[in-house]
């Protein structure tokens, strides 16, 4: 591959990269383009350093510039990545503060968030509850059916009212739960 093709499809993953919803694919595809435009950066001199040996030009130098100014974009970009997710991991570290039962889940009710309040309550650590389906879980009995509640909670953008779920021992519990629906910048719930 040239130069010039790496480039092209380092750009590409960074596109895909802003729109990820998946932090762990986010990262992986800005580390892909970190790599592609390095290997270009690396062709680039190496086209450089031929030129000089016949001649020079200053095509490879303007080339060399334009992969070093890739490779620190993509590195601000990371950087601004990381930054935003040290930000999350600080908020998540005050929910778990709380000895209250927070979790939070996506439309299609999987667990994305556990708290310590939550392991607490109902048994299950953080690495046994992330990844699973809430309702199913929990074997959550609901005050009226939950395509009507969904459609409330779309509606307004939030929930409440008592719920029954069954913990890791088998025993149920009556919560008080509150959902609120969070939308992205298009106004469409994530």
């Amino acid at each position: 591959m040239t130069a010039k093709e790496l480039e092209s499809k380092a750009w590409r993953l960074i596109g895909m990269a802003k729109v990820a919803d998946d932090k762990a694919r986010r990262k992986a595809l800005m580390q892909e383009a970190f790599d592609l435009l390095t290997r270009a950066s690396a062709l680039r001199k190496s086209d450089l350093h031929s030129e000089e040996l016949n001649g020079g030009s200053s095509t490879g130098i303007i080339n060399t510039l334009i992969s070093l100014l890739g490779i620190g974009w993509t590195t601000y970009l990371t950087l601004q990545s990381q930054s935003a997710e040290a930000e999350l991991q600080q908020q998540a570290n005050l929910l778990d503060l709380s000895h209250d039962s927070i979790f939070l889940r996506d439309m299609n009710n999987v667990i994305s968030y556990w708290s310590r309040g939550a392991e607490e309550l109902y048994g299950w650590k953080r690495a046994e509850a992330v990844g699973k389906i809430s309702h199913e879980l929990l074997e959550t009995s609901f005050p009226a059916p939950l395509d009507q509640i969904n459609a409330e909670l779309e509606g307004t953008g939030w929930w409440e009212g008592e719920i029954v779920h069954k913990k890791r021992d088998g025993t149920r519990v009556v919560v008080t739960s509150r959902w609120s629906l969070q939308r992205d910048k298009r106004e469409r719930p994530i």
